[in-house]
């Protein structure tokens, strides 16, 4: 008995330290439970404060951007006001020396005026003594006529030279004016120089603190690393006392069960050791969990530093493109403004080309116009001659046709320009003109009947009047028109076959110009349209530079 409750006592002092050995794990544990949650919001915090930094970091880099760009704006300002300030230097020193020269002259002047005027006045002198010895009055009045006229010569010059005096006068004050303004406009713009470096100066200042609190930030975040790899450390020095805690705890276990074989009476002895198994497996469930944690926020870690990384190149990629696009914008600004000159020269030379074909085409309506009176002269001659001279003979009619083999060869061309005439009409819709030319044929061949044997009707008797049933007849053509209006013109004209082969020469002649006046009217047309696209590119031109120069500026 005395064995069984030495070891009973051995063993109860065993669960003892396990107890104590749990609870001292257990407060390690909930140590390094808080420990994780305090780094888990130094992270949160970390990556709150980098992001700031990285927005002020923004916001810096845009401000010294737009106050360099002041500052070359307020140099090439000032840059051009010591070019303003050298120019009225400049004229300050001409006009010094302007009136140094004048003194130094006018000084030249009055120390050779004493001698010239005794000079001048001797010589008076004995010209006076000369006149007074000869007993005449006449060299005395050239005299004084001579003196009037240098008097007034010299009036004049001084008059100029007062006048000369005072418009220098005027232009010194001009400039002594400009001079102060542009001095004070200096003045200010110094003030704006110091103004501005006093702002770069605190810029400056600013982003030195901003690079100390990033450098005291990468420091809290070395001293974080530090600091999980002293609790890691802690936490495999502790996994190894949980091991070598599990060896005892196993060996216990097995000393239990001897001491069980022996002793069937300790039941509660069992029950404590069957708690405390549980509560190890539990300690080492949270174990398992909170190495999963570590491994997550180290994964967590890597990730937030290779985003910087990826932030980094990004930001120098567009750094690199908007160089690239700020020299590709000057090069289509240079590409634009050679467009724009030549576009410019084309559209001259379009201009002066159309201004030429608007005056030929000018002159060929003026030669048109012109035919077109005779023409209409011709047209009223020869209703006069129908109305005067119509005959009613139908053998009239057979000889009439026996003539017009003769003149085939003139009808083919007259037929050619009467349609082309016919074509011009109707595009000026001049609908009266045609309504008088569509008459019958009847009338037609009446009208050529008598302007050809207009000479042979003064030597032969008049022909015979036809019968009743020929008048009662209908004329031969009265539904279908005349299509031949201008060869009634051209009969009018034609006595005989020469003169019926000039008139279709002439009428082939106007044929040709008024084919001549089509083509160029069509090409006017074509003209006036490559002009309007060429004002088109003009101006797309101008607007691509107009957006071009908004591009650059912005």
């Amino acid at each position: 008995m005395t064995d069984v409750s030495a070891s009973v006592q051995d063993e109860s002092k065993i669960v003892k330290t396990l107890r104590d050995n749990l609870c001292v794990i257990e407060d390690l544990y909930r140590e390094c439970f808080y420990e994780t949650a305090k780094q888990e919001e130094l992270i949160t915090m970390l990556r709150r404060s980098y992001l700031d930094m990285r927005l002020v970091d923004r916001q810096k880099t845009d401000q010294i951007d737009f106050l360099q760009n002041t500052l070359t704006t307020q140099k090439n300002s000032f840059d051009r006001y010591k070019d303003i300030a050298m120019e009225v230097e400049n004229l300050k020193m001409e006009i010094t020396n302007f009136l140094n020269n004048s003194a130094n002259n006018d000084s030249g002047v009055w120390e050779c005026e004493p001698v010239a005027e005794l000079r001048d006045i001797a010589d008076q002198l004995l010209c006076l003594q000369d006149l007074l010895r000869t007993d005449c009055i006449c060299g005395l009045e050239e005299e004084n006529k001579k003196l009037k006229q240098r008097n007034e010569t010299m009036e004049i010059q001084i008059g100029e030279l007062q006048r000369k005096l005072s418009e220098l006068e005027l232009a010194l004050e001009d400039k002594e004016n400009i001079d102060q303004k542009y001095q004070k406009q200096i003045e200010e713009k110094e003030i704006e120089l110091h103004r501005i470096r006093q702002q770069l100066t605190a810029l400056e200042k600013g982003t030195r603190d901003q690079g100390s609190a990033c450098d005291t930030l990468t420091l809290q975040i070395k001293e974080l690393e530090n600091m999980l790899t002293d609790k890691t450390m802690e936490l495999l020095t502790m996994e190894r006392k949980v091991e070598s805690q599990e060896a005892t705890i196993s060996n216990l276990r097995e000393e239990l069960h001897r001491a069980n074989l022996i002793v069937t009476e300790n039941e509660q002895v069992r029950a404590e050791v069957s708690g405390l198994s549980a509560a190890v497996s539990r300690w080492r469930a949270q174990l398992a969990d909170s190495r999963r944690r570590l491994r997550e926020l180290d994964a967590e870690l890597r990730r937030a530093r290779a985003h910087c990384r990826h932030l980094a190149a990004l930001y120098r990629e567009k750094a690199c493109t908007a160089a690239a696009l700020q020299a590709q914008l000057s090069e289509a600004q240079a590409r634009g403004a050679a467009l724009c000159a030549e576009a410019q020269r084309a559209t001259r030379a379009v201009r002066r080309w159309l201004a030429a074909q608007r005056a030929r085409r000018r002159e060929q309506e003026d030669k048109i116009k012109e035919q077109e009176q005779i023409i209409q002269s011709l047209r009223s001659n020869e209703r006069t001659n129908v109305s005067e001279n119509e005959p009613c003979c139908s053998k009239y009619l057979s000889r009439v046709e026996a003539r017009r083999s003769d003149h085939s060869s003139v009808r083919v061309s007259e037929t050619d320009c009467s349609k082309y005439f016919s074509r011009v009409e109707a595009r000026r819709s001049d609908r009266s003109v045609r309504a008088s030319e569509t008459t019958g044929c009847s009338k037609c061949a009446y009208s050529r009947l008598n302007l050809r044997t207009s000479e042979s009707e003064a030597a032969s008797p008049l022909p015979p009047t036809p019968p009743k049933r020929l008048l009662r007849k209908k004329p031969l053509c009265v539904e279908r028109p005349c299509q031949c209006p201008l060869r009634r013109a051209t009969a009018a004209q034609r006595p005989s076959r020469h003169d019926a082969m000039s008139e279709a020469r002439a009428s082939c002649e106007l044929l040709r110009a008024c084919r001549d006046t089509d083509t160029t009217s069509r090409e006017e047309s074509g003209a006036d349209e490559l002009l309007e696209r060429v004002e088109r590119a003009h101006e797309a031109l101008a607007a691509a530079q107009r957006r071009w120069g908004t591009a650059g500026d912005d």
